[in-house]
């Protein structure tokens, strides 16, 4: 059972270390502060798995500079549709905020990337629609709509 923890372990590395910068050295010292006995070059002994070493191999090719330094950690909400802007770039949303335990509002814009779930548009959003909603908050603070989901209550 102890190769298996270790083999886990090891894909675990190989995971993060392919998330990360980080180098072969550095595998192999987590290696030994994990006291494991396991060499993780000797698991992937015929593919050997190349890590970049610098942040200008680490780059996705294609990705411009303002791209990277843009949040792309998503978070959720869900509640109850308050209103919807006239001009459909943007709804408001009563919800509860698990951090402070209160109900709270707020403002979620719409743009063109925004994937709709049961419903067409945002044109078919109605006030007292159930939401949930994938977003990311940009530099500026603005709350970005990913993808949102209407449920109506009672049809």
């Amino acid at each position: 059972m102890l190769w298996l923890r270790a083999f886990l372990f090891l894909l675990f590395l190989l995971f993060v270390c392919s998330r990360v910068n980080i180098n072969a050295q550095e595998v192999a010292a987590l290696n030994v502060i994990s006291n494991l006995s396991v060499n993780p070059a000797n698991i992937v002994s015929e593919n050997r798995l190349e890590l970049p070493t610098t942040n200008e191999e680490a780059t996705e090719p294609g990705l411009e500079e303002s791209t990277l330094n843009e949040p792309q950690d998503l978070k959720w909400v869900w509640g109850e549709v308050v209103s919807v802007d006239p001009a459909g770039t943007s709804i408001k949303v009563r919800y509860l905020d698990y951090e402070t335990d209160s109900e709270t509002e707020a403002i979620f814009a719409i743009d063109k990337d925004t994937v709709f779930e049961n419903i067409a548009s945002v044109e078919n959003i109605k006030t007292g629609d159930s939401a949930g909603i994938d977003y990311s908050v940009n530099k500026d603070g603005k709350n970005i709509v990913k993808s949102i989901s209407i449920e109506r209550m009672g049809g």
